[in-house]
């Protein structure tokens, strides 16, 4: 197998944020470490910075996350059976750096049945996004993208597959109401308009926390019960002591990548795979 995506665009990130500037951070007291902001972020400290509204975090964020957040989806496809979808056309909502592309990059023998389009409100990841694009033609991107009022303009373009990657949590400490709303609009905008030749993949991979919206994805599956869809639920977790009520334990949290020392140590990458993850099949 030849270099995958994962790997192409570590090697371009890491060479961005070796050459990036950072004269124009927009940071408070920014101390010119990403890894600084980053925990600042993700712990809510918030004394450093509040959104990752700097480039040069975006390409730290990639190198740091991607393979635990790859790794992560690769674990959920590997308990459906892809033999049963004549192609894969995914809708990624949030897509960040396009993790689950990478995902079914590697789970794959090629891209001529795989078609991609990311969305994400976040601007600042439209050069890794371009980047990923040259690599992989048949993906494409929309930033400023906002998924509490921009899913309607989805509804003709007939994705057999959904991933939900880390956007719950966002959403959910911000307005907990908005996490319903999305899903209304996603049965009522997209799930309604799947192929007729296939089935429909829904993957929600996020953290294994009821505090940042785990609870909430159950009611994804009752709502498309209440609609009268034919669904298969499976619920994964990677913690052992995660009460993720009927979830089932992955046999391992390994990521399953080799990587090299020098991008581990100087991304401080996330190793262990954490999330919590609810897999429905639409027949």
């Amino acid at each position: 197998m030849g270099i995958g995506l994962l790997e192409k665009m570590i090697e371009y990130c890491d060479q961005m944020y070796s050459d990036y500037q950072c004269d124009e951070c927009t940071g408070h007291n920014c101390t010119n470490k990403c890894k600084d902001c980053l925990d600042d972020i993700h712990f809510h400290t918030n004394r450093i910075r509040r959104s990752y509204d700097c480039e040069k975090l975006l390409y730290y964020y990639l190198c740091r996350y991607s393979y635990k957040y790859c790794s992560e989806i690769i674990y959920a496809l590997e308990k459906i059976d892809s033999s049963r979808y004549p192609f894969f056309n995914i809708l990624s909502l949030g897509c960040g750096g396009a993790a689950d592309l990478m995902a079914f990059d590697c789970c794959t023998d090629g891209d001529d049945d795989i078609y991609y389009h990311g969305v994400d409100i976040n601007t600042y990841w439209n050069d890794i996004h371009s980047k990923i694009s040259e690599i992989y033609p048949h993906a494409s991107f929309t930033t400023g993208f906002d998924v509490r009022t921009d899913i309607p303009s989805l509804r003709n373009e007939g994705y057999n597959v959904i991933i939900i990657e880390y956007l719950i949590s966002y959403l959910y400490s911000q307005d907990s109401t908005v996490v319903i709303d999305l899903f209304d609009d996603l049965i009522e905008y997209v799930i309604s308009n799947k192929p007729q030749n296939s089935p429909m993949l829904i993957i929600i991979n996020d953290v294994d926390n009821d505090g940042l919206g785990r609870g909430v994805f159950d009611g994804f599956s009752s709502k498309l019960q209440n609609k009268g869809y034919d669904i298969k639920v499976k619920k994964y977790r990677f913690n052992e002591s995660s009460y993720y009520k009927g979830s089932t334990l992955h046999d391992s949290n390994n990521n399953l990548f080799d990587i090299p020392v020098s991008i581990k140590s100087e991304y401080c990458v996330a190793i262990k795979c954490k999330s919590a993850q609810l897999i429905i099949e639409i027949d």
